[in-house]
């Protein structure tokens, strides 16, 4: 699985996700974050769409566990493509496949709420980046290297696709722009535009490869 721990202004919010290793379709995610007193939702997929949990703290129960929260809603969803899909955060992990694949493009479902997105990721060029992130291999942490030559891929709503304007990841949204290490796969770099900020760059930090 996948953890992602992401903290914008005056609230955090941690996502967990489970997801196929060959195809990467979405089994399970499950996400808490501290809007009004705490929110918690787990969608799991079955045959035929997702099941989903969601919880709501209160002044009295938001230090506890989110299952000692106040149920809100409980229920099957029907999604007859949810077999196939997967979550946006694994778009950074598509598009170093796609990388690594050789191939120009490809497509990806992708779950947006309780809809189900065509997107579209196409192999855009080599750019030479002045990042440094931190390189951790089998637990060992490697000296910074200043500059990195990243695969830049652009994702967004396929052609064709519609009722869905933009493909939101990490808080950004609009025609974004993922880049990865040729070789591994690993994301460097995502750029994309804020709502409110307008264009913003998320870099990586620390990078570890397991054995």
């Amino acid at each position: 699985h996948r953890d992602l721990h992401s903290f914008p202004t005056r609230r955090s919010s941690d996502l967990r996700l489970w997801l196929a290793r060959e195809t990467l379709a979405l089994l399970q995610r499950e996400r808490r974050d501290s809007v009004r007193e705490g929110r918690y939702k787990l969608v799991r997929s079955v045959a035929g769409g997702w099941y989903e949990w969601q919880r709501r703290a209160d002044a009295r129960t938001r230090e506890l566990p989110p299952a000692q929260w106040a149920p809100k809603r409980e229920g099957f969803v029907p999604q007859p493509q949810s077999a196939r899909a997967t979550d946006a955060l694994a778009l950074l992990l598509a598009a170093g496949e796609l990388v690594r694949s050789g191939q120009p493009r490809a497509e990806v479902l992708v779950a947006s709420d309780d809809e189900v997105v065509r997107v579209e990721l196409v192999h855009a060029g080599t750019d030479t980046l002045a990042i440094a992130p931190v390189r951790v291999v089998d637990g060992q942490a490697q000296a910074m290297v200043r500059r990195m030559r990243g695969e830049r891929v652009r994702v967004a709503v396929a052609p064709g696709e519609t009722g869905v304007p933009a493909v939101r990841l990490l808080g950004l949204q609009g025609e974004l722009q993922i880049w990865v290490d040729a070789e591994s796969g690993a994301p460097l770099m995502l750029r994309g535009r804020d709502p409110r900020l307008g264009e913003l760059t998320i870099e990586a930090k620390r990078i570890e490869y397991g054995p």
